[in-house]
């Protein structure tokens, strides 16, 4: 990927705003689904879930079978979401990688028209230099060899 290097990546595109022009409601969003979608949280989350069943039996042992169905699907609901967030964290970088990946092929072959313009500049200046001195190295009808 040449000379960029993917730090996040989308502060290197010039289409996207860089954390210094969003406000802080989106850099706090941001924040927290890097946080929350990290793989400490998603291993954590399942013993929190637990340990929160656990407490719940403990402290009221009357809750019956119900209310655990409904503490275990809403743990399981909880871990879902962190296996979620954790995909969409992927997909941004995976997306900032390709968008990366596509300035620096833009830039790369903004470079190659460029020295093409060159090369044809360069080109039709000779052609010019060749037209000039044929041109001028022509003789004219009267002094040829022979009258005709």
């Amino acid at each position: 990927m040449g000379h960029l290097r993917l730090r996040h990546g989308w502060e290197l595109h010039p289409a996207v705003r860089a954390d210094d022009r969003t406000t802080a409601g989106e850099r706090a969003a941001g924040r927290a689904g890097d946080v929350l979608g990290s793989w400490v949280v998603v291993a954590s989350a399942p013993v929190l879930v637990a340990l929160g069943v656990a407490v719940a039996i403990w402290h009221d042992g009357h809750g019956g079978p119900i209310a655990l169905l409904g503490l275990g699907l809403s743990g399981l609901a909880v871990c879902e979401l962190q296996l979620v967030l954790l995909m969409a964290r992927r997909a941004d970088r995976t997306a900032a990688q390709v968008a990366l990946y596509d300035l620096e092929w833009d830039r790369q072959r903004a470079a190659a028209v460029d020295e093409l313009r060159e090369d044809v500049g360069r080109l039709r200046a000779d052609l010019a230099r060749l037209a000039a001195l044929m041109e001028s190295s022509r003789l004219p009808r009267g002094t040829r060899g022979h009258d005709g």
